[in-house]
């Protein structure tokens, strides 16, 4: 799991200040973490970078938030891990 990088995303023709707040390799996790999110109004959007050639062992499943719900979206995610 590897958190925060900064990425402009083009969403209904503006960029948008998304930084990516998780990455896994768990396609059930990354679902958990959207669906909490999302509970919590913070759209959260989820790229699936795996290489499925590979068996799934290339790559990862990364999630992306506003810059301005950073700190939030963080606290929503370890409180997801502590469940």
């Amino acid at each position: 799991m590897s958190l925060a990088s900064k990425k402009p995303i083009l969403v209904e023709n503006k960029i948008m200040s998304r930084i990516r707040i998780l990455s896994t390799k768990s396609t059930i996790e990354a679902t958990g973490i959207q669906r909490k999110l999302l509970e919590n109004e913070i759209r959260a959007m989820v790229i699936n970078k795996m290489d499925s050639a590979y068996g799934s062992a290339v790559g990862d499943i990364e999630i992306y938030v506003e810059e301005s719900d950073k700190i939030q979206a963080e606290k929503i995610i370890k409180a997801y891990f502590q469940d």
